[in-house]
Protein backbone atom coordinates (compact mmCIF):
# COMPACT_ATOMS: atom_id res chain seq x y z
CA UNK A 1 0.00 0.00 0.00
CA UNK A 2 1.30 3.55 -0.71
CA UNK A 3 2.27 5.77 1.46
CA UNK A 4 0.49 9.14 1.19
CA UNK A 5 3.35 11.89 0.86
CA UNK A 6 2.80 14.01 3.51
CA UNK A 7 1.26 17.53 2.64
CA UNK A 8 3.40 20.37 3.74
CA UNK A 9 2.28 23.78 4.35
CA UNK A 10 4.90 26.37 2.94
CA UNK A 11 5.12 29.41 5.41
CA UNK A 12 4.09 32.48 3.24
CA UNK A 13 7.06 34.61 3.00
CA UNK A 14 5.78 38.42 4.63
CA UNK A 15 4.69 40.68 1.85
CA UNK A 16 7.19 43.50 0.89
CA UNK A 17 6.80 46.75 2.53
CA UNK A 18 5.47 48.97 -0.29
CA UNK A 19 5.13 52.69 0.19
CA UNK A 20 3.18 55.50 -1.69
CA UNK A 21 4.17 58.97 -2.05
CA UNK A 22 2.24 60.25 0.54
CA UNK A 23 3.25 57.82 3.58
CA UNK A 24 7.16 58.91 2.74
CA UNK A 25 6.59 62.26 2.13
CA UNK A 26 4.46 62.14 5.66
CA UNK A 27 7.25 60.64 7.73
CA UNK A 28 9.62 62.83 6.22
CA UNK A 29 7.75 65.95 7.42
CA UNK A 30 7.92 64.42 10.67
CA UNK A 31 11.94 63.45 10.86
CA UNK A 32 12.35 67.15 10.42
CA UNK A 33 10.44 68.88 12.70
CA UNK A 34 13.23 69.90 15.55
CA UNK A 35 15.38 70.28 12.77
CA UNK A 36 13.51 73.26 11.29
CA UNK A 37 11.42 76.15 12.33
CA UNK A 38 7.44 75.01 12.89
CA UNK A 39 6.85 77.60 9.68
CA UNK A 40 9.18 76.11 7.42
CA UNK A 41 7.57 72.61 7.98
CA UNK A 42 4.24 74.17 7.20
CA UNK A 43 5.40 75.32 4.40
CA UNK A 44 6.69 71.98 3.21
CA UNK A 45 3.70 70.39 3.72
CA UNK A 46 1.28 73.19 2.12
CA UNK A 47 3.46 73.22 -1.10
CA UNK A 48 2.94 69.49 -1.15
CA UNK A 49 -0.79 69.39 -0.19
CA UNK A 50 -1.13 72.23 -3.33
CA UNK A 51 1.07 70.74 -6.02
CA UNK A 52 2.66 67.46 -5.60
CA UNK A 53 -0.01 64.92 -3.63
CA UNK A 54 -2.22 65.13 -6.12
CA UNK A 55 -0.09 63.44 -8.74
CA UNK A 56 2.11 61.71 -7.10
CA UNK A 57 0.41 60.74 -3.58
CA UNK A 58 -1.12 57.30 -4.53
CA UNK A 59 1.90 56.14 -6.31
CA UNK A 60 4.48 53.81 -4.79
CA UNK A 61 7.50 55.83 -4.40
CA UNK A 62 9.52 53.29 -6.31
CA UNK A 63 7.78 53.88 -9.09
CA UNK A 64 8.09 57.45 -9.30
CA UNK A 65 9.65 58.22 -12.46
CA UNK A 66 11.94 61.24 -13.43
CA UNK A 67 9.17 61.74 -16.32
CA UNK A 68 6.38 61.96 -13.43
CA UNK A 69 8.37 64.76 -11.66
CA UNK A 70 8.93 66.81 -14.58
CA UNK A 71 5.38 67.17 -15.24
CA UNK A 72 4.86 68.58 -12.26
CA UNK A 73 8.08 71.17 -12.21
CA UNK A 74 6.87 72.04 -16.21
CA UNK A 75 3.65 73.87 -14.83
CA UNK A 76 6.48 76.42 -13.11
CA UNK A 77 8.81 76.98 -16.02
CA UNK A 78 7.73 80.41 -15.30
CA UNK A 79 7.89 80.68 -11.95
CA UNK A 80 11.19 79.69 -10.89
CA UNK A 81 11.48 80.31 -7.09
CA UNK A 82 8.33 78.10 -6.99
CA UNK A 83 10.28 75.45 -9.36
CA UNK A 84 13.55 75.70 -7.47
CA UNK A 85 11.32 75.19 -3.78
CA UNK A 86 8.91 72.46 -5.13
CA UNK A 87 12.30 70.39 -6.61
CA UNK A 88 13.82 71.12 -3.08
CA UNK A 89 11.03 69.28 -1.43
CA UNK A 90 10.92 66.08 -4.10
CA UNK A 91 14.75 66.00 -3.43
CA UNK A 92 14.22 65.91 0.06
CA UNK A 93 12.07 63.28 -0.11
CA UNK A 94 13.56 61.17 -2.28
CA UNK A 95 16.77 61.29 -0.43
CA UNK A 96 15.10 60.36 2.89
CA UNK A 97 13.38 57.46 1.20
CA UNK A 98 16.97 56.41 -0.41
CA UNK A 99 18.42 56.97 3.56
CA UNK A 100 15.66 54.67 4.95
CA UNK A 101 16.25 51.96 2.67
CA UNK A 102 12.85 52.19 0.63
CA UNK A 103 14.23 52.76 -2.62
CA UNK A 104 17.78 53.13 -4.10
CA UNK A 105 17.49 56.04 -6.69
CA UNK A 106 16.53 59.35 -6.75
CA UNK A 107 14.52 60.14 -9.71
CA UNK A 108 15.24 63.97 -9.01
CA UNK A 109 18.52 64.31 -9.46
CA UNK A 110 18.26 64.84 -13.65
CA UNK A 111 16.41 67.54 -13.06
CA UNK A 112 18.35 70.55 -13.48
CA UNK A 113 18.44 72.87 -10.56
CA UNK A 114 17.63 75.99 -11.10
CA UNK A 115 18.54 78.30 -8.45
CA UNK A 116 16.07 81.51 -8.70
CA UNK A 117 17.49 85.16 -8.44
CA UNK A 118 16.70 86.88 -5.51
CA UNK A 119 15.17 90.24 -5.56
CA UNK A 120 16.59 93.23 -3.92
CA UNK A 121 13.87 93.90 -1.11
CA UNK A 122 13.64 97.32 0.11
CA UNK A 123 12.39 98.83 2.61
CA UNK A 124 9.21 100.52 2.98
CA UNK A 125 9.00 103.85 2.31
CA UNK A 126 7.05 105.93 4.97
CA UNK A 127 3.49 106.08 3.22
CA UNK A 128 3.54 102.70 2.90
CA UNK A 129 3.91 102.09 6.44
CA UNK A 130 1.48 104.60 7.28
CA UNK A 131 -1.03 102.20 5.48
CA UNK A 132 0.51 99.26 7.21
CA UNK A 133 -0.26 100.70 10.37
CA UNK A 134 -3.73 101.69 9.87
CA UNK A 135 -5.04 99.11 8.34
CA UNK A 136 -3.24 95.99 10.10
CA UNK A 137 -5.88 97.02 12.80
CA UNK A 138 -8.64 95.13 10.86
CA UNK A 139 -10.21 92.71 12.29
CA UNK A 140 -9.37 90.36 9.27
CA UNK A 141 -5.82 90.45 10.01
CA UNK A 142 -5.86 89.24 13.51
CA UNK A 143 -4.11 86.22 12.64
CA UNK A 144 -0.94 88.42 11.00
CA UNK A 145 -1.15 91.51 13.45
CA UNK A 146 1.51 90.10 15.97
CA UNK A 147 3.66 88.30 13.67
CA UNK A 148 3.97 91.49 11.43
CA UNK A 149 4.53 93.52 14.41
CA UNK A 150 7.52 91.66 15.70
CA UNK A 151 8.51 91.51 12.60
CA UNK A 152 8.77 95.58 11.86
CA UNK A 153 9.94 96.24 15.24
CA UNK A 154 12.82 93.60 15.47
CA UNK A 155 13.70 92.67 12.16
CA UNK A 156 13.22 88.87 12.11
CA UNK A 157 12.91 86.55 9.46
CA UNK A 158 9.92 85.22 8.97
CA UNK A 159 11.01 81.43 9.72
CA UNK A 160 12.07 82.96 12.89
CA UNK A 161 8.27 83.32 14.15
CA UNK A 162 8.25 80.41 16.18
CA UNK A 163 7.54 78.83 19.39
CA UNK A 164 11.11 79.24 20.73
CA UNK A 165 10.47 82.88 20.26
CA UNK A 166 9.30 85.09 23.27
CA UNK A 167 9.01 87.94 25.37
CA UNK A 168 11.46 87.99 28.20
CA UNK A 169 12.95 90.84 31.02
CA UNK A 170 12.71 93.13 28.05
CA UNK A 171 13.95 91.46 25.35
CA UNK A 172 12.72 89.22 22.65
CA UNK A 173 14.74 86.26 22.45
CA UNK A 174 14.47 84.03 19.32
CA UNK A 175 16.54 81.66 17.50
CA UNK A 176 18.56 83.07 14.22
CA UNK A 177 17.54 80.60 12.00
CA UNK A 178 20.44 81.19 9.50
CA UNK A 179 23.61 79.87 11.15
CA UNK A 180 25.04 77.67 9.18
CA UNK A 181 25.91 73.55 10.16
CA UNK A 182 22.84 73.22 12.25
CA UNK A 183 24.73 75.56 15.25
CA UNK A 184 22.50 77.02 17.66
CA UNK A 185 22.42 80.55 18.20
CA UNK A 186 20.10 82.61 19.88
CA UNK A 187 19.02 86.72 19.21
CA UNK A 188 17.59 88.75 21.98
CA UNK A 189 16.80 92.15 21.24
CA UNK A 190 15.38 94.98 23.24
CA UNK A 191 11.65 95.73 23.13
CA UNK A 192 11.47 99.08 21.62
CA UNK A 193 9.31 101.49 23.78
CA UNK A 194 6.66 102.33 20.52
CA UNK A 195 6.59 98.66 20.14
CA UNK A 196 4.71 98.18 23.79
CA UNK A 197 1.97 100.21 22.69
CA UNK A 198 1.11 97.65 19.71
CA UNK A 199 2.17 94.29 20.95
CA UNK A 200 0.20 92.14 22.82
CA UNK A 201 3.31 89.95 25.26
CA UNK A 202 0.42 87.58 26.06
CA UNK A 203 0.02 86.22 22.36
CA UNK A 204 2.53 83.83 21.07
CA UNK A 205 4.84 85.41 18.74
CA UNK A 206 3.69 83.57 15.46
CA UNK A 207 1.42 83.66 12.60
CA UNK A 208 -2.15 81.92 12.94
CA UNK A 209 -2.29 80.32 9.78
CA UNK A 210 0.52 79.20 7.35
CA UNK A 211 2.81 80.70 5.97
CA UNK A 212 1.57 81.15 2.25
CA UNK A 213 -1.89 81.88 3.50
CA UNK A 214 -0.33 84.46 5.70
CA UNK A 215 1.59 86.32 3.10
CA UNK A 216 -1.51 86.09 0.99
CA UNK A 217 -3.34 88.17 3.50
CA UNK A 218 0.09 90.98 4.25
CA UNK A 219 0.03 91.67 0.23
CA UNK A 220 -4.07 92.32 0.80
CA UNK A 221 -2.86 95.28 3.25
CA UNK A 222 -0.82 97.22 0.23
CA UNK A 223 -2.71 95.81 -2.84
CA UNK A 224 1.01 95.27 -3.72
CA UNK A 225 1.89 91.57 -4.75
CA UNK A 226 5.81 92.30 -4.89
CA UNK A 227 5.68 93.26 -1.38
CA UNK A 228 6.78 90.47 1.43
CA UNK A 229 7.20 90.27 5.08
CA UNK A 230 10.93 90.62 4.17
CA UNK A 231 10.38 94.54 3.92
CA UNK A 232 9.61 94.73 7.17
CA UNK A 233 13.17 92.94 8.04
CA UNK A 234 14.72 95.45 5.77
CA UNK A 235 13.31 98.69 7.17
CA UNK A 236 14.20 97.48 10.36
CA UNK A 237 17.31 97.22 9.46
CA UNK A 238 17.34 100.76 7.37
CA UNK A 239 15.98 102.87 10.99
CA UNK A 240 18.24 100.69 13.80
CA UNK A 241 21.95 101.46 14.70
CA UNK A 242 24.53 98.96 13.03
CA UNK A 243 25.54 97.46 15.71
CA UNK A 244 21.60 96.14 16.27
CA UNK A 245 21.37 94.53 13.05
CA UNK A 246 24.91 92.98 13.12
CA UNK A 247 24.97 89.04 12.55
CA UNK A 248 24.94 87.79 16.44
CA UNK A 249 23.01 90.42 18.30
CA UNK A 250 24.16 88.38 21.60
CA UNK A 251 27.85 89.84 22.39
CA UNK A 252 26.74 93.59 23.78
CA UNK A 253 25.95 93.66 27.18
CA UNK A 254 22.01 94.56 27.94
CA UNK A 255 22.32 97.51 29.08
CA UNK A 256 24.01 99.24 25.79
CA UNK A 257 21.69 97.30 23.68
CA UNK A 258 18.68 98.96 25.38
CA UNK A 259 20.96 102.27 24.91
CA UNK A 260 21.02 101.91 21.41
CA UNK A 261 16.82 100.46 20.92
CA UNK A 262 16.14 103.81 22.21
CA UNK A 263 17.98 105.61 20.03
CA UNK A 264 15.84 104.28 17.15
CA UNK A 265 12.79 106.54 15.63
CA UNK A 266 10.42 103.87 14.28
CA UNK A 267 7.91 105.66 12.07
CA UNK A 268 4.18 104.64 12.66
CA UNK A 269 0.98 105.92 12.56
Amino acid sequence: MAIPLAIIDTPKLPSVFKFDFTAVFTEWLEYKKGQISEGTCRDYKSLGERFILNDLGNIEISAIRTSDIDRILHNFADAPRMYEELRSVLNQTFKYAIASGIINHNPVTLLPFKRAERESRGDLSPEKIHTFFNKIKDPKYDRIRQGAYVLYFFGLRPCELDKEARFENGFLICRNRKRKGGKIEYKKIPIPKQAREYLNFDEPITFSMSYPKSLDLFKKIFDDASVTFYNLRHTFASVCPERLVGKTYVHYKDDFMIRQMNKVKFITE
